[in-house]
């Protein structure tokens, strides 16, 4: 049994049945909603343009910033036109459209698919007549690690992704999600030697597409949380391998640069053409917390979105719960009692329940318990 596997005390992977769900009032599933519609998006959208022309400070990557704003500002109205001007003006960067070239064309709008009640989802069950459906669920598994690796080396020669690579296995995770939930969540536990940042971004994206569809969301949304999800550490392509593959805990000199990846994922992201606008802001927001704290540590938001903290909490959970050259396997009733710990939640109190109950953790004495 694999390392992560040993450190689970209970199976996971189970068809969820809503009764599992602890009830929450549909108000509050509506005000998660409510964080990805397409009017939230394009606020998000905003808001990263001017947090990563704040941010960035290497001369060559701002020039790149100011290149997505250029393009941004051809289709932005009047006022949000002069707010970006008014802004790169203080920070001394060219960002009008004579300034710097233009991109393929600017990300898409995000549709935000349909998302209703989850209550009222039913149970993802395996399909019956499947022949081998364990061995087809590890081959997609292993399919998406390859996409995963392939996004990773485009990025880190070009720049940017390709977006039909990533979105063809996301697709692929999605059905399986839907399809036989139970196996393809299973595999999230095993362990690939020498591919942890590969398997990493599939299990995250798994665990992504698990939440979402259990919360009842589907379509183009289900679609660019999974994006979001499996390319939330893709700007790591730019952190000093050294530090990347350090094996013993970074020093803060060391970990202060690896922070830089959620300011570079964005950028990445948001000039590749045709990116979802929730995939940037899932990579820049990931290491923020309801508290407050975080990074980066310019960046401050009032609330954060579903997308971002759905990612962060199976990002903290899938890096606990695999055994590392610096740190054990962590069971599962620490990552619990990490993701609800401190004087204010650091992630959402009812979407962590969900998370372990979707799983169906058993834990000593119950969730309630810790």
């Amino acid at each position: 049994m694999s390392a992560r596997a040993s450190a689970m005390a209970g199976p996971v992977g189970r068809p969820p049945k809503m009764s599992r769900f602890t009830p929450l009032p549909s108000e509050r599933i509506a005000e998660w909603h409510a964080t990805v519609s397409d009017s939230a998006l394009r606020a998000l959208d905003e808001q990263l343009l001017l947090d990563l022309l704040v941010i960035e400070e290497v001369d060559a990557r701002r020039r790149q910033v100011a290149t997505i704003v250029s393009d941004y500002l051809r289709t932005a109205d009047r006022e949000t036109a002069a707010k970006f001007e008014l802004r790169c003006r203080d920070l001394g960067v060219a960002a009008s459209p004579a300034a710097a070239a233009p991109l393929e064309h600017s990300p898409r709008r995000v549709d935000a698919g349909r998302a209703h009640d989850s209550e009222q989802v039913p149970p993802l069950q395996p399909p019956g007549g499947i022949k081998d459906s364990s061995g087809e669920m590890r081959e997609r598994y292993l399919s998406a690690v390859g996409a995963a690796e392939t996004a990773w080396d485009a990025a880190a020669a070009d720049g940017a992704i390709d977006l039909d690579a990533a979105e063809r296995a996301i697709d692929d995770l999605a059905d399986a999600v839907t399809r036989d939930r139970r196996l393809i969540v299973a595999l999230t536990e095993t362990e690939e030697s020498g591919h942890y940042t590969f398997t990493h971004m599939v299990n995250v994206a798994i665990l992504m597409l698990d939440q979402a569809r259990a919360l009842g969301i589907d379509g183009q949304l289900l679609r660019d949380m999974g994006l979001g999800a499996l390319l939330h550490d893709i700007g790591k392509v730019l952190t000093p391998k050294e530090i990347l593959d350090k094996p013993v805990r970074l020093t803060p000199a060391e970990f202060e640069i690896m922070q830089r990846h959620t300011v570079d994922g964005a950028t990445i992201l948001r000039r590749t053409p045709g990116m979802p606008a929730l995939a940037p802001v899932v990579a820049f927001e990931h290491h923020l917390r309801l508290d407050g704290s975080g990074y980066p540590a310019a960046a401050r938001r009032e609330r954060l979105n579903l997308g971002t903290m759905m990612c962060s909490i199976a990002d903290v959970y899938d890096a606990m719960r695999s055994q590392r050259t610096y740190q054990p396997a962590y069971p599962a009733d620490r990552i619990l009692a990490v993701l609800r710990s401190g004087r204010k939640p650091q992630f959402d109190p009812d979407l962590v329940q969900r998370f372990f109950e979707l799983l169906d953790i058993r834990l000593p004495g119950g969730l309630a318990s810790l």
